[in-house]
């Protein structure tokens, strides 16, 4: 999680070769896991039709319930 927030850092940062890029102050991301409360996220393993390989379908799971151990609200999409 550390090398996707730093990551995130460099893309977010102002780019002086790039004209239509803002001049914004750096940021720092943090990447302490917090809490997840009242946020509602939308889930689907197959969106309703597509074949998912039992390993795939087994890590999303897991990690929905990262999300809903952290406090998120998941609502099934199809």
């Amino acid at each position: 999680m550390a090398d996707a927030a730093l990551l995130l850092e460099v893309i977010a940062a102002h780019d002086l070769r790039d004209p239509a890029s803002l001049p914004v102050p750096p940021r720092s991301f943090d990447v302490t896991p917090g809490g997840l409360d009242g946020l509602k996220i939308g889930t689907s393993a197959d969106f309703g039709f597509a074949a998912v390989d039992a390993e795939v379908r087994k890590a999303f799971q897991s990690a929905t319930d990262i999300l809903a151990g952290l406090g998120a609200e998941l609502v099934p999409i199809v």
